[in-house]
């Protein structure tokens, strides 16, 4: 049985380089933004220094949920996987729910195949792998233009979903030239096919009411006012599209997580949450709501307040704070 690495939070991904053969990964790590450099810089002096946080275990016994091992995983999904050919564990403990791993299959210097797995326990946690696992199989009968990782299998263990998909192998991927026009025309096919319109006064979106739900009546109120016309623009979109989710791979376009991805989405969030993922750090609220309302101007206005609920939705916190802060300022 080889060793497994296995490292949790910040000093996780010092798994791949920490012996110094793969610190190519530090290089391709998503950074466009301040906090994002500053982050990179924090992981290369920790590899340097050598101050890792890691320990040995046996893959079969390692548990990614309480109660629940890698065999299990393994056999649930019907995977037939030799343990001990696996190199290295990349493990990374989120917040409570959410657990991400990725398997190497193979030697330290040729790892052609991997597995990411991820698992969720709690009702959103189990039902946005549920979700994911239903977009995949939707992105491969459209048999769409882009990259996006292969489908093994969701299944549920006890009181966890666990979702097994192909490792594309991001470590090695291109980042930095990655550009809003690309991820536009990879999903431009998708977004004209499944456009729609949604009545607000009828409930709108499932997740429109979802997040209505968690607000005061106040709230409710100041934003179902603001959507002009009392209807939202929704269509097939990804949901969380920050640079960390779109990679280039031998110069193919590879998007990923698509937990967040559905067909009632409004139309100008991926472009939203893209440019704040990419900016917010440099801007803050102030400066990203003022470039917004430039980016935004016109008729697009209209899909602005959609696209910052939708985001703030999905808990993506450059959303929320943008959305407050505009919605505070009567910017909307």
């Amino acid at each position: 049985m080889k060793p497994l690495t296995v490292f949790r939070d910040s000093a996780s991904v010092l798994a791949a380089f920490s012996s110094g053969r793969d610190s190519k990964i530090l290089d391709n790590f998503p950074r466009r933004s301040v906090k994002k450099k500053l982050f990179h810089l924090y992981l290369r002096t920790k590899a340097f220094a050598g101050n890792c946080c890691g320990f040995g275990r046996k893959v079969p016994d390692f548990e990614v949920f309480d109660g629940v091992s890698f065999s299990q995983i393994i056999s649930k999904l019907g995977l037939n996987l030799d343990f001990n050919s696996v190199d290295i564990l990349y493990y990374r403990n989120r917040e409570y729910g959410r657990r991400r791993a990725y398997i190497w299959i193979g030697g330290e210097e040729e790892r052609s195949e991997g597995y990411f797995i991820k698992v969720g326990a709690g009702g959103e946690n189990r039902k946005r792998l549920v979700s994911e696992g239903r977009v995949i199989e939707l992105l491969d009968n459209e048999g769409v233009n882009f990259g996006y990782p292969k489908k093994y299998g969701v299944a549920t263990i006890g009181e966890v979903t666990v979702a097994i998909y192909e490792n594309i192998g991001i470590a090695h991927a291109d980042v930095t030239a990655i550009t809003w026009s690309d991820v536009d025309h990879a999903l431009s096919e998708l977004r004209q096919k499944y456009a729609k319109t949604l009545c607000v006064d009828d409930g709108g979106a499932e997740w429109f009411r979802e997040f209505l739900s968690g607000r005061d009546s106040s709230y409710a109120e100041l934003v179902t006012g603001k959507l002009r016309g009392g209807h939202l623009q929704v269509s097939f979109l990804h949901g969380d599209m920050g640079s960390e989710n779109v990679y280039a791979i031998n110069d193919r376009l590879y998007i990923v997580d698509w937990e967040w991805a559905g067909v009632n989405v409004p139309v100008l969030t991926d472009e939203v949450l893209f440019v704040l993922g990419n900016m917010y750090e440099a801007g803050g609220e102030e400066g990203m709501a003022n470039y917004l309302l430039e980016r935004f101007s016109g008729g697009r206005k209209n899909g602005l307040l959609p696209a910052l609920l939708y985001g703030a939705h999905a808990k993506f916190p450059p959303a929320e704070d943008v959305l407050n802060y505009m919605l505070k300022q009567d910017k909307l």
